[in-house]
Order: C-alpha cells, then sequence, then structure tokens
C-alpha cells in the first residue's frame, strides 16, 4: 500500500492559521482529486492571531519582512524592498528559529533579557518590565513575549492536530509520503525552521512540498476541463471529518507540542 500523504492548508494573516490536514487512507492525492481521507483540524487557533495579534506583524505585502536568517548578523527578505514595516508568518517563522538557535529563546520558550542571553545577542535585546526580553531586528520590527507565546499556541494546535490523525490511522511521521504547503504562508515556509519550531514532525523534513495557490489552481482545472466538477463532487463522500475541539488526545498532543 502506498504510504499515506499530509496536505496542510494555511491562512496567515498576518498570523492566523486554519489549517484542514488530510491523511489519505489509500494513496497520494494527484492534482485537485484527492484519494479516500481522514480530514479534521478545521479551526482558527490561537484565538485568531490576525485578531489576537503578534505585535509587529501583517500580511505579506509590500515592508512585511518574509524571511529571516544569520550570518555573522541578522538578515531580513522585505517584501518590495526598502524598510522593513512589519513581519509576516513566514518571517516569523524564521525569526523565532534563528532565536532558538543563536539561545535567544529557550526551549520552553522563554524570551531571554539580555543579561541572561548569550553576549553577542545582547544589543539586539532590551526588558520589558516582566523578567523577559525584547528583541529588536530593526527599527520598526520588535519581538516579544507575548508573540512567542501566540506562534507557540499556533505550532502546538498544527503538531497536536497532526499527532491525532497520524494516530487515528496508526502510522507514525516516518510513513508519511509526503507534506504538501499551499497558500501563500506555505509557498514562503522555510521547511527547516518549520521543523526547527516543531510545527511539522522533524521525520518530514525532506517530503515538505510547497504547493503555491492551489485554489487558483484548482478554480483553473475546474474552468478547463468539466469533467473536474464530477470529480470534485465526488471527494467528500470519501471523506470523514475528525473533530478534535474537546478530544483528550488532542488536549494531550497540544500540550506535549508547546514547547520548542
Amino acid at each position: 500500500m502506498p504510504l499515506p500523504s499530509i496536505m496542510m492548508w494555511t491562512r496567515f494573516l498576518p498570523m492566523s492559521c486554519m489549517s484542514p490536514f488530510t491523511v489519505p487512507r489509500h494513496t497520494r492525492p494527484t492534482g485537485s482529486v484527492p484519494s479516500p481521507t481522514i480530514r479534521g483540524f478545521r479551526n482558527s487557533v490561537a484565538a485568531d492571531m490576525q485578531r489576537a495579534g503578534i505585535s509587529c506583524g501583517m500580511p505579506g505585502i509590500t515592508g512585511a519582512v518574509s524571511h529571516v536568517s544569520y550570518d555573522r548578523g541578522f538578515l531580513c527578505d522585505i517584501v518590495g524592498g526598502g524598510e522593513a514595516k512589519g513581519i509576516c508568518g513566514s518571517g516569523l517563522v524564521d525569526l523565532v528559529a534563528v532565536l532558538l538557535e543563536r539561545g535567544v529563546i529557550d526551549e520552553s520558550g522563554r524570551l531571554l533579557p539580555p543579561q541572561d542571553a548569550p553576549e553577542d545577542m545582547r544589543r539586539y535585546l532590551t526588558e520589558d518590565g516582566q523578567g523577559n526580553g525584547v528583541f529588536h531586528l530593526t527599527k520598526a520590527v520588535s519581538l516579544t513575549a507575548r508573540d512567542v507565546r501566540n506562534l507557540q499556541l499556533a505550532k502546538a494546535a498544527v503538531a497536536g492536530g497532526i499527532r491525532v490523525l497520524l494516530e487515528q490511522r496508526s502510522v507514525t511521521a516516518d510513513d508519511i509520503a509526503s507534506v504538501e504547503l499551499a497558500g501563500g504562508f506555505g509557498n514562503y515556509l522555510s521547511p527547516e525552521n518549520v521543523v526547527r519550531i516543531g510545527m511539522l514532525p522533524r521525520a518530514c523534513l525532506s517530503k515538505i512540498r510547497p504547493l503555491g495557490n492551489a485554489a487558483l489552481a484548482g478554480a483553473s482545472m475546474l474552468a478547463l476541463d468539466g469533467e473536474n466538477w464530477r470529480k470534485l463532487a465526488e471527494i467528500p463522500k470519501k471523506c470523514r471529518y475528525l473533530e478534535l475541539s474537546g478530544r483528550d488526545d488532542f488536549s494531550r498532543a497540544f500540550t506535549d507540542s508547546l514547547t520548542f
């Protein structure tokens, strides 16, 4: 039997996440017509972080930091060039992953104040008055302890949902054939960094594939071939909805996934 796949749809505006997952029962999905699936985890996590707020969060438009790396200093890709105005979802994942590697954020998610951080990182940090650090990436973009906590909640919900779905199918992350990321966030996400923060299993690193604008691609397929409408109508009949809210196994998986 072919290995199962996970498909993930995400919405980060600037840091919200609505993530249905599908794990095919029999084979990988091809085109826009997936094979029979278990489907679950459709909810807005972390109290919809578009509203709850990343302090400098913004959509992936001009002025958004979309990627962050470190090479004897912090390097940023900014949408449209120019000066940074805020940070979008992919940039936030990158930044937290880099700060974990540099020892500025510990595995519990604490953003360290200057006196507790590595010496070469202290010039980027101030203290928030509550014993936590505030990291200053640029003049306009900073990261607070609350921002890190909101990312932890979002990634724990995603990771916990994956774990429950795998357990429902009696498979492990090693058994997954592919992880397909759709949407703007998924298209620009660094596979290494999304694994580093624990949103996706490490065993899936080499299997992650961005799909880009899957909604537009699917609409094009429907417009160009009327036969796809019939195939589309069959998909709901091959799916089983798995509600995660209120499940004890999801609550445990969510809690276990909070740390980095």
